[in-house]
């Protein structure tokens, strides 16, 4: 927005409509722009608005965002703990079976763990961290001590993590620091739909790029739409992030 305010415009509709856009280039395109110049697939704006769509329109908005550099400059500022681009590498490689690329694999396995501290990842997700790090349980939760409670006590296997799963629901609010050592016993990691389906704005949870990216792969029918919301609600809900509508 200081761009659009601080030069020079051709007149006050370019610069109106540059501010409109604004949301849309934050949360839509940005994560795109960063991906394609991570796997050298566009090394210019130009080369980008050509790449991501022949749509005139689309080409027209992403051609005014550019002027400002403003894709480039949204991508320099995506967190670099959890890339956007690299849970889209992620996402290519869980859902449509694309090979991870050598120089991101690192990368994505980093951000598929940090999904998994905050359960979650979707099970093609899940799928993907056991491949690039098959002791990846062990990573993200630490040892299971819950089985070695069991072994130490001569206790039937899975008794320290019933009694643990128990004294969680009778004890509100659950005491976090003990479901990481529930989820290793188990064997297995908690998985959801739709990752932060519950995101609702712009200050609660994650950046509002992460439930754009999903909302691409459900508008493509590659990953279900979140239990009791249909794609097409779903993707609706996720684009008001960029729209200014109401919720």
């Amino acid at each position: 927005m200081f761009g659009a305010l601080h030069q020079q415009w051709d007149d006050r509709e370019t610069a109106a409509r540059y501010l409109g856009l604004v949301p849309w280039g934050i949360v839509a395109v940005a994560p795109w722009y960063q991906l394609a110049r991570l796997a050298a697939l566009a090394d210019t704006n130009e080369a980008f608005i050509a790449r991501v769509s022949d749509d005139p329109a689309v080409q027209d908005a992403l051609t005014l965002l550019s002027r400002r550099n403003l894709p480039g400059l949204l991508a320099e500022l995506l967190p670099d703990d959890l890339k956007p681009s690299t849970l889209l590498a992620a996402l290519g490689a869980a859902y449509v079976g694309l090979r991870p690329p050598e120089v991101l694999k690192l990368d994505m396995l980093h951000a598929l763990e940090e999904l998994a501290r905050f359960d979650e990842l979707t099970a093609p997700l899940a799928d993907l961290l056991l491949e690039l790090r098959p002791h990846a349980l062990d990573s993200v939760y630490g040892p299971d001590v819950l089985s070695a409670i069991d072994a130490e006590l001569g206790l039937p296997p899975g008794t320290a993590l019933q009694v643990t799963a128990e004294l969680q629901k009778r004890i509100p609010p659950s005491p976090r620091r003990l479901q990481p050592a529930v989820n290793r016993a188990a064997g297995a990691f908690p998985t959801v739909e739709v990752p932060f389906d519950l995101f609702d704005g712009w200050s609660n949870g994650p950046l509002p790029v992460f439930p754009a990216m999903f909302a691409a792969f459900v508008h493509a029918g590659l990953m279900p739409p979140p239990a009791g919301k249909t794609a097409q609600d779903y993707v609706a809900g996720v684009r008001r992030l960029w729209s200014g509508a109401d919720k």
